[in-house]
């Protein structure tokens, strides 16, 4: 019963106010002349990779400074624990890096790194 009573206050509350104006089917005419939206999604792979692709060709040139700094850098060894000493840039002098293993594998990660780009910035639609 109580619900009743707050239906009827609520609809004697909204009888009030007015009815939407009549525009004779202006609105429909309007929202049928506006262009449909487009999908960009093809644009913003491009935008993108490209900018990946860009990183990657900066950040190739630069490896070979890094490489040379990090060659130059020593892990101290620590009393306490006894583990080997190990220099940061035996990477680049592995063989792993020598092979031609090394930029595959480094394209892969790029690769990677590009994809989930592109899953944070556009979701799981691009």
């Amino acid at each position: 019963m109580q619900e009743d009573t707050e239906e009827k206050m609520f609809k004697d509350l909204l009888s009030d106010y007015a009815q939407p104006a009549k525009d004779n089917g202006f609105s429909e005419f309007v929202l049928a002349t506006l262009p449909q939206p487009q999908s960009h999604k093809r644009l913003k792979s491009f935008m993108v990779g490209g900018a990946g692709a860009l990183g990657g060709v900066i950040a190739l040139t630069q490896l070979k400074g890094l490489w040379t700094y990090a060659s130059g850098v020593k892990i101290p060894k620590l009393p306490a624990i006894e583990t080997p000493s190990m220099e940061i840039g035996t990477l680049a002098n592995s063989s792993l890096m020598s092979s031609s293993y090394g930029p595959l594998i480094l394209g892969l990660g790029m690769l990677l790194t590009l994809w989930i780009a592109q899953v944070l910035i556009f979701g799981d639609g691009v």
